[in-house]
């Protein structure tokens, strides 16, 4: 840790009333405090993993691509989907649709996906009204599904 930023630690604090610079044990704790945000965020940004798969995917392929890459070649490579959220650092959470059609008991039937979303949502059946709406009931399946999940 630098002299520097115990020195300008030290220059800032008021409670010395005769404005000496006397390093003493809080300046070494704030500067120390500093010294390891800006190594955390060095080492999130230049070389560890972010927590992110999608992010930490993104930085994998991008260091292994000598000749850079576009973001269509990005989002060729993770999905458009994925690596529009990972660029915005927006979780994703992904689930077999047998997974969570199996909890409402509705497998494959796009009928009663419908059915149970109009239920569910009885303000917005003129939205759900046609059989084509299946899949607007579905996401509002999916939705409702993961919010229950974890609450």
């Amino acid at each position: 840790m630098g002299d520097e930023l115990l020195l300008v630690y030290a220059l800032l604090d008021e409670s010395n009333p005769r404005a000496e610079a006397i390093i003493d044990t809080p300046h070494l704790q704030a500067a120390l405090a500093v010294w390891k945000y800006c190594d955390a965020s060095a080492a999130r940004i230049f070389e560890r993993a972010t927590g992110d798969p999608v992010a930490d995917e993104i930085h994998r392929i991008l260091q292994h691509a000598s000749a850079g890459m576009t973001r269509s070649d990005i989002r060729n490579h993770v999905g458009h989907h994925r690596g529009v959220l990972g660029a915005l650092a927006v979780p994703l959470h992904e689930a077999s649709p047998s997974r969570w059609k199996r909890s409402y008991g509705i497998g494959a039937d796009k009928e009663k996906a419908r059915a149970l979303a109009i239920r569910f949502y009885p303000g917005i059946q003129a939205s759900l009204a046609r059989k084509r709406d299946a899949g607007r009931a579905e996401a509002l399946l999916l939705a409702r599904w993961f919010s229950e999940l974890h609450k």
